[in-house]
């Protein structure tokens, strides 16, 4: 997974569509440490699905 910084968010987001879109996901990052994580989505893919999905493995992460 690579790793970016919140100001090429910010000041370049053409760019880091780009990069998205070649990685699959990317892990922005502000003062190195990481503060969230994108995800490219396809046409065929349901963003509520992928949210449900994420959220369960948050909640199965946390309770362990």
């Amino acid at each position: 997974m690579e790793f970016v910084p919140y100001r090429v968010l910010r000041n370049e987001p053409s760019a880091l569509r780009r990069k998205l879109e070649d990685a699959g996901e990317l892990v922005v990052t502000v003062d190195g440490k990481p503060f969230a994580v994108m995800i490219d989505l396809s046409e065929n893919e349901n963003m509520d699905d992928i949210l449900l999905l994420v959220a369960r493995l948050r909640a199965q992460m946390a309770a362990r």
